[in-house]
């Protein structure tokens, strides 16, 4: 099982050098973290950080890997073992590791579990952390033998997955503060239609397309950090907070505003969230789906064995003459705690989606191996979803609140709702066309 890599830009400077240089918000433009400019950077250039001093951008991208995934089952579809191996690439110059067998380790109650990582070292500059660092690949290992598994047993996914539902952490046998991942299962086959599925791969047309239903667990865990936080109340009866955050964009910003609001008792119009300056107290980067439950944590207390989970579900086309993978809808159910803003939360759900078809069926990169160059280097050659890629998408989640996670009871939900996608996917074309494919992304020569 392989992937390739994706890219995104990264930062040349040393971590260290964040410490010494101080980003402030301008008069006129909106906050705007380093990520942003990583994000709007197309080649590698010098980025401004507010002080004169300047950043050298320079590429990143998520490393290939390779993976080996063995489990071991009853007849019944009790999975009583798990190896979990995988090697990736590395600079030769600086280490990158990530969570790629975090995810084996607490999705299912496996008694016994081996997991190994290794490291190569490669030509290649240092690979980043992109959307679901590491869980996201290790997901496509895991819920596509899962998903062979209940093939070969005759067991219907859902079901398999329910047969191996852990009551605790089987590595840290510490029990689980929330998990309602049964009923996100129920919630999910219901508002999907599962039960529409045909069981026997390659069995269901529509014309002379093959169509095919899949499924995959979702999982990623909390990441609350040390973070800070001041408020005021002011004469006219409004209130300030300040914090060393940033805000991308999915809203980190209006859903502090609620989360302060609600525990001082205001309408969320007569609170500002102000952002953007590390002069204010400090927070954790805008990134690792840490953002809200740090900064939001601490923004509320000012005023007054943690995972999340999903089912994501998948129904695509294949036209078996082209090999062409259509994604017909994808509908997935969370348990990611307290929900702030629930209309940012489904924008959230609806991009991670997205990267998910993309990171399936699109995106990786093509490396020449005679020189080392990027074969595919330029946004033309370099294929990312666009909207005819993006079809009927759509999420739901439970509310409920987790006291245990951190004081405002949210988890973190911009990495999980990538994670699950691509192998949801990859189990609608194995049910479309009886191939199972491990490398991504599904090119359409692998279904010819």
């Amino acid at each position: 099982m392989t992937s390739t890599r994706s890219e995104k830009r990264g930062t040349e400077s040393a971590a260290g050098s964040w410490d010494r240089v101080r980003v402030q918000q301008g008069e006129r433009s909106p906050p705007r973290t380093l990520g942003q400019e990583m994000v709007l950077s197309t080649e590698p250039r010098r980025v401004s950080c507010g002080t004169g001093r300047s950043t050298r951008m320079c590429p990143g991208f998520r490393p290939a890997s390779r993976h080996r995934m063995a489990l071991g089952s009853s007849t019944a579809g009790r999975v009583s073992a798990l190896v979990y191996e995988v090697r990736i690439e590395n600079a030769r110059y600086q280490t990158y590791t990530d969570g790629l067998t975090d995810l084996p380790q607490f999705l299912y109650g496996v008694p016994n579990t081996r997991t190994a990582y290794r490291v190569t070292p490669v030509d290649v500059h240092s690979p980043c952390s992109m959307r679901g660092p590491g869980v996201v690949l290790g997901s496509f290992a895991l819920e596509t033998a899962m998903d062979q598994l209940s093939h070969e047993l005759a067991v219907d996914p859902i079901e398999l997955r329910l047969r191996n539902e852990p009551i605790q952490g089987e590595v840290t046998q510490l029990p689980f503060c929330t998990r309602m991942l049964c009923e996100r299962y129920e919630t999910g086959a219901r508002r999907f239609g599962w039960s529409r599925r045909h069981v026997k791969p390659g069995s269901h047309t529509d014309g002379d397309l093959l169509i095919g239903m899949g499924m995959a667990t979702a999982g990623y865990h909390n990441n609350r950090r040390a973070s800070s936080a001041r408020a005021r109340i002011l004469a006219d009866g409004t209130a300030e907070v300040f914090a060393a955050a940033g805000d991308m964009g999915p809203g980190t910003t209006t859903s502090v505003m609620q989360v302060v609001a609600d525990a001082l008792g205001l309408p969320a119009s007569a609170v500002t969230f102000r952002l953007g300056d590390s002069s204010y107290p400090t927070a954790p980067m805008h990134a690792a789906a840490c953002s809200m439950a740090s900064a939001g944590s601490a923004a509320h207390t000012t005023c007054d064995a943690l995972n999340g989970y999903g089912a994501v579900f998948a129904e695509v086309s294949v036209d078996p003459l082209l090999g062409l993978v259509r994604v017909r809808r994808i509908f997935a159910a969370y348990d990611v705690g307290r929900v702030i803003s629930p209309k940012r939360a489904h924008s959230q759900a609806i991009g991670g989606m997205v990267g998910g078809i993309g990171m399936a069926l699109l995106e990786g990169t093509v490396t020449d191996h005679r020189d080392g160059r990027i074969v595919n280097a330029s946004l033309a050659d370099c294929l990312v979803p666009v909207n005819a890629d993006v079809p009927d998408l759509d999420a739901a989640f439970i509310n409920a609140e987790d006291p245990q996670a951190d004081p405002i009871g949210v988890k973190g939900l911009g990495e999980i709702t990538i994670v699950g996608v691509a192998p949801a996917i990859g189990n609608a074309v194995f049910n479309a066309t009886g191939k199972r494919l491990t490398d991504l992304p599904i090119r359409p020569e692998a279904l010819l």
